[in-house]
């Protein structure tokens, strides 16, 4: 024996609310038509599609964030460092738009210097250098040669070339810049200030970061070389 169900409504008289009565023998009609639901799978595919949006999107812009200022770290600690040390330079050995080769004066926190009678001081020989495509033949790289010593300073997708600017004086003591090609060691020995610049592109940020530096050396150890130049 087949029983269909149907409902009824009728007036609760406690509380004056319609309530559902299912009686034998009638159809029913009170489950989602297949319109209702699809709509319903729709606000919810909507609702998760924007959520993961923005979602996404606020991790790719703090991600962005935290990428650019560990770039800014790593540039700003080497560039400070190569400033550093061109301060302290007795002389410019040899200096190309993507190569710089000093004498810098031993730090008194390192090793004592000691200077003779002719105003000679013991020195470190120090070469910055950049190496297109030089770290697993992948990463522009920038590397420090202390010694003969060299090791690695930092790496990046991408350094854009021509680090380094040298000025010099000329010959009225004009501040003119440094013709690196001719290389002339007279106005070499008379670089009074170097521009670095640091360009570079990260996998997601690019970043630039310059500075300028006057080298001790200048024309003072030459007219007082027997001045301490590291006190």
């Amino acid at each position: 024996m087949n029983f269909t169900m149907k409902s009824i409504k009728y007036v609760n008289k406690d509380n004056n609310k319609f309530c559902r009565s299912i009686i034998p023998g009638k159809s029913i009609n009170a489950a989602f038509t297949m319109i209702e639901l699809m709509i319903s799978i729709a606000l919810l595919a909507s609702v998760m599609t924007i959520s993961y949006t923005f979602y996404f999107f606020s991790a790719n812009i703090s991600n962005k964030g935290l990428d650019k200022i560990s770039m800014q770290k790593t540039l700003r600690f080497n560039l400070e460092k190569i400033c550093s040390d061109l301060r302290s330079a007795k002389e410019i050995v040899k200096i190309e738009p993507n190569m710089l080769e000093f004498k810098r004066f031993i730090d008194e926190k390192q090793q004592k210097p000691g200077i003779n009678l002719f105003g000679d001081s013991e020195y470190r020989r120090i070469k910055y250098e950049y190496k297109k495509k030089g770290y697993n033949d992948k990463f522009d790289a920038i590397y420090e040669t202390v010694d003969g010593q060299e090791q690695l300073m930092m790496y990046f997708p991408e350094i854009k070339e021509k680090i380094f600017e040298p000025y010099t004086f000329d010959s009225e003591d004009n501040l003119i810049a440094f013709d690196m090609r001719e290389n002339d060691s007279v106005l070499r020995s008379k670089i009074s200030l170097i521009k670095i610049r640091f360009e570079v592109k990260g996998p997601k940020e690019s970043l630039t970061l310059t500075s300028s530096v006057n080298p001790r050396y200048l024309y003072g150890f030459k007219q007082q070389p027997y001045w301490n130049f590291i006190k």
